[in-house]
This record gives C-alpha cells, sequence and structure tokens, in this order.
C-alpha cells in the first residue's frame, strides 16, 4: 500500500499504519473503536476552532447504542455521555432530528 491521503488528514504523505497486525482481536477492535472516537473528537474540535460550539449532546443510531463498552468509550474522548436512545435505526433518528429543527407551520 502507497502513501495516500488519510482520513481525517489530507496529507498524501501520511503513510498507511497496516503492521504490526495484533494478534488480539479483542484489542484491535478496541484500538478500532478508540480510534473512531478520536476522529470524531478532533472533528468537533475542529468545528469548535473555527467558531462553532461543540455539541451539548451526542446520539448515537444503529446497534453500537447498546454497546456500553463504545459508549463509555465516545464519552471518555468528547468529554459528553451519550444517552440511551429511544430511536435506534439511523434513519428514523435523522428523520426526528429534522422533524425537530423544523419550524412549526411547516
Amino acid at each position: 500500500m502507497k502513501p495516500d491521503e488519510r482520513f481525517p488528514f489530507s496529507d498524501t504523505a501520511y503513510p498507511p499504519r497496516m503492521s504490526p497486525w495484533p494478534k488480539n482481536k479483542v484489542a484491535f477492535v478496541h484500538g478500532l473503536l478508540e480510534s473512531i472516537a478520536r476522529v470524531e473528537a478532533h472533528v468537533h474540535t475542529a468545528i469548535e476552532e473555527r467558531g462553532e460550539c461543540f455539541p451539548k449532546q451526542i446520539f448515537t443510531a444503529s446497534g453500537r447504542t447498546f454497546n456500553s463498552a463504545w459508549t463509555k468509550i465516545r464519552a471518555r474522548h468528547l468529554g459528553i455521555m451519550p444517552p440511551q436512545a429511544k430511536h435506534t435505526e439511523a434513519a428514523q433518528c435523522c428523520s426526528l432530528i429534522i422533524s425537530h429543527s423544523l419550524p412549526s407551520s411547516f
């Protein structure tokens, strides 16, 4: 694999990190979740640095909403405890968020 753009950094010289490959699959998945949470925190911080506010609430959709380890990892990186979602389907969650942000006359 050659160096290329690596999310979340737009840097074509940023090398891929494909090794060492962990022997422990649980540790590997934990590392992935930690990395996803770090990227999410990085994105929110970058938005805040550009003048917008850091979110006061974070919601999780899909099956991950019931994953307590994922919830704790996100809370640690974001400084916000995501509440347990009533609705876990991503499309339903998006619809509810949009419907609450529309004017009542819509």
